[in-house]
């Protein structure tokens, strides 16, 4: 499964009351069908409906935004595959580089977390850090 975000913005060249608008998913190089779903992500995931592959917003003010999430439902959900670089031994006090590779042609990986077990975690795809304490670890 993927999504595409997009944030809709009607400005001052708009008519001064609501007006309505469409986009056609082909017109965003999507193919259309009934495996799309439209949600307002800035509305609580409100669904928007999806009619002949036009997805329709309705009574828009003028200086109003929408952010709206495509969800392709025919790819399926899956996690991407992440390789760790880790270090086989180091010594306490030597920095060590720890790194990740994801797999070019699969799932991205959204977010990284590296803990350390001592309070102080880093969200970030590869780091140079010092090891505080002796210990083993496993990694899978």
């Amino acid at each position: 499964m993927w999504a595409i975000f997009l944030l809709r913005l009607y400005g001052s060249g708009w008519p001064t009351g609501p007006c309505s608008h469409g986009f056609s998913l082909e017109a965003l190089g999507l193919p259309g069908g009934p495996e799309f779903n439209a949600l307002d992500v800035l509305n609580q995931n409100t669904e928007i409906p999806i009619d002949s592959s036009v997805v329709r917003l309705e009574n828009q003010l003028r200086h109003s935004v929408r952010g709206i999430k495509l969800i392709d439902s025919a790819v399926p959900a899956a996690a991407p595959t992440v390789n760790a670089e880790v270090p086989s031994q180091t010594r306490v006090g030597e920095p060590i580089k720890l790194a990740t590779q994801v797999q070019a042609d699969g799932v991205p990986a959204l977010s990284y977390r590296w803990d350390f077990g001592d309070g102080t975690p880093l969200t970030v795809q590869s780091c140079m850090r010092p090891i505080r304490e002796a210990r083993s670890s496993v990694f899978d």
